[in-house]
């Protein structure tokens, strides 16, 4: 057998931006088709439903969504590999941002184990420009991800400071410390997800780099005191 040419170039930055367009329309595709009959099915649009068989259209339709979030979000951080993320920014209250991802049902979840999910939001804070799809998405796995290592009884806060020339949004908890002196491959992807043994979970932190990165920013993780926190930093102008 020929050994590896190990003086090979790797393919350039172009090739494997097309190579991921390609992937993300091939994995979305059948996806998306598979959600738009489930959903003319579940409206009525094509002839009346049992309940049972409505039931297993919103069981069709709620995996759906979850599978194309999680492609978009492995494209994404693949993406933040090449400098790739072409960013739509607008103009995004921190406020908004939080109250529409910290939403009933993840509350009630919570609740349900005695966590109390708290939103802090410095209210000088101004608006920042940010694409609120993607940095509303790393803010709900981070929360996610918080929400699996929190404790029963404990809190988790959602945040969003000023610290300096950032802004910081992110979340804490009252998890296990994260190990090691050095946090770094905590934000490596294929470790990430081997470790966390759940793909969301484990493209929580890679993903939040990708994003903040694009931003001009970064992701980190801390540790102050009890609190486990994990955040995204980005210019405030």
């Amino acid at each position: 057998m020929r050994p590896p040419d190990e003086t090979a170039a790797a393919p350039p930055k172009r090739e494997r931006s097309e190579f991921l367009d390609i992937t993300a329309h091939d994995l979305r595709a059948p996806l998306a088709n598979i959600r738009s009959y489930a959903e003319i099915a579940r409206s009525g649009r094509a002839g009346g439903a049992p309940p049972t068989v409505l039931r297993a259209l919103e069981v069709i339709l709620r995996n759906a969504d979850k599978a194309l979030a999680l492609v978009q979000d492995y494209i994404d951080s693949r993406r933040g590999d090449l400098d790739a993320l072409d960013l739509a920014l607008v103009p995004t209250s921190p406020v908004d941002l939080w109250a529409e991802i910290a939403s009933a049902s993840i509350t009630d979840r919570l609740r349900e184990r005695g966590v109390e999910l708290r939103v802090e939001v410095e209210t000088d804070l101004p608006d920042l420009s940010l694409d609120r799809r993607r940095v509303g998405r790393v803010l709900q796995l981070l929360l996610e991800r918080a929400s699996q290592r929190a404790p029963d009884g404990t809190q988790i806060v959602a945040f969003a400071r000023r610290e300096g020339s950032r802004a910081l949004l992110g979340v804490a908890d009252r998890g296990t410390p994260f190990g090691g002196a050095s946090k770094e491959p905590l934000f490596d992807r294929q470790a990430a997800v081997i470790r966390e043994r759940q793909l969301a979970s484990g493209l929580a932190l890679p993903l939040a780099r990708a994003v903040a990165r694009a931003h001009g920013g970064d992701a980190e993780i801390r540790q102050e005191g009890p609190l486990q926190i994990c955040l995204v930093g980005v210019p405030l102008a």
